[in-house]
């Protein structure tokens, strides 16, 4: 588990993140404008930020499910693509996370593409293979409490952030959501981020944490959400009888007034035609 830890500006009232994973691009039902449309969002809104996490890339190969002759593009092709369509947002991407389909070319050539995609827009030091542990800080408290650290600014509004692609997944959606759940057996986070299961969800939690400097316990909001994936149905989905799921993906809301979190499908954007 890789740890990151970022300052986003005192000026945010509100902190939009856009996780984007299992885009699958180069598969032949990868709906890219749908991806091509977040990107663009993030770019010209100031407060978005995007999570990349995982399957951005196809990557079929001979003893993949995926069909190594379907894919519209080569590997390389791929991660060129990668390269392009993000690098107008490399300063805006929080987090960068391998895949299981990017893995198959590190399990097979020991090549990782996410990290040399990582590299190329100059943002490696958040990219992780596993998973990432992110502590972000954002706008700052109303009630102008100052820093600890003897800076004498006003307190930002701290959250941590724990995003893995995800390996397990099962045909029911109980058992989705039993992998995404289950990730606070990991470490203690406020908001948890999965994907690899292609089905999108939001679900709101809480965790009891001690309060060693009152003793006592405190009741902390976490907040869980499963990324959906841009595919269109077909493929090997639709071969192997898989029900159908929506592309509509979760954004998340972080306050930057208060430590308050949220999420929904989009409805509060402005998407692009």
């Amino acid at each position: 588990m890789k740890v990151f830890s970022t300052r986003l500006s005192r000026e945010f009232e509100e902190v939009i993140l856009v996780p984007i994973a299992d885009s699958h691009d180069s598969d032949a039902f990868a709906d890219e404008k749908y991806v091509e449309d977040r990107v663009k969002f993030i770019k010209e809104t100031p407060n978005a930020f995007a999570l990349l996490n995982g399957d951005l890339m196809n990557m079929a190969t001979k003893n993949s499910k995926s069909d190594v002759y379907a894919d519209k593009y080569s590997p390389d092709e791929q991660l060129d693509r990668c390269i392009e369509r993000y690098y107008p947002i490399r300063d805006k991407i929080l987090g960068v996370n391998e895949g299981n389909h990017e893995r198959r070319i590190s399990r097979d050539t020991g090549i990782q593409v996410t990290k040399r995609f990582a590299r190329e827009l100059g943002i490696e030091d958040r990219y992780s293979p596993s998973g990432l542990y992110i502590i972000l800080r954002c706008g700052q408290v109303r009630n102008k409490l100052r820093e600890s650290n003897g800076s004498g600014r006003i307190r930002q509004i701290c959250y941590t952030i724990y995003m893995t692609h995800g390996a397990r997944s099962g045909r029911k959606a109980g058992s989705k959501v039993n992998a995404l759940i289950e990730l606070s057996n990991i470490v203690a986070a406020d908001v948890y981020i999965h994907s690899h299961s292609h089905l999108g969800a939001i679900i709101p939690g809480v965790m009891n944490v001690p309060d060693l400097r009152n003793d006592k316990i405190k009741i902390n909001d976490i907040l869980y959400v499963n990324t959906a994936a841009s595919l269109d149905y077909g493929g090997y989905g639709e071969i192997g009888e898989y029900q159908p799921v929506s592309k509509k993906s979760p954004i998340i809301y972080l306050c930057g007034t208060k430590k308050s979190m949220d999420a929904d499908l989009g409805e509060r954007m402005k998407w692009f035609d």
